[in-house]
């Protein structure tokens, strides 16, 4: 799995938008998700559950449509989240267990999030 997310971008360079989710879920052992930089949106949920990354530098392109949901759970060595500069809207925003995560912030672009826990 790891393989394939560090390939993606160079497998896929033209590619802005996944039609679908985008689970990545229970891979301890990916730590760089900079495979999906390219990425300006995802038309489902974005679940990132249970693995190593370390920043979201990634999403930084990152614009988005109103019924997208995030699920960004049980990742033990965030210690930020901070590179939706320039998502606008969100369906839903959910960011949780996360031992060393000391800052949310770069929401600055944010014009509708109906629901957000963490």
């Amino acid at each position: 799995m790891r393989k394939q997310v560090d390939n993606f971008k160079i497998l896929y360079p033209n590619c802005i938008q996944i039609t679908g989710n985008l689970n990545i879920t229970d891979n301890s052992n990916i730590t760089n998700l900079n495979g999906f930089s390219n990425l300006e949106n995802v038309t489902g949920q974005i679940n990132i559950v249970r693995n190593s990354p370390s920043e979201f530098g990634w999403l930084a392109k990152f614009k988005n449509r109103w019924e997208v949901i995030f699920w960004i759970v049980d990742n033990s060595t965030i210690t930020k989240i901070n590179s939706f500069n320039k998502l606008t809207s969100a369906g839903q925003m959910y960011i949780g267990d996360h031992k060393e995560l000391t800052e949310i912030s770069g929401y600055t672009s944010m014009n509708s999030l109906p629901t957000i826990r963490y």
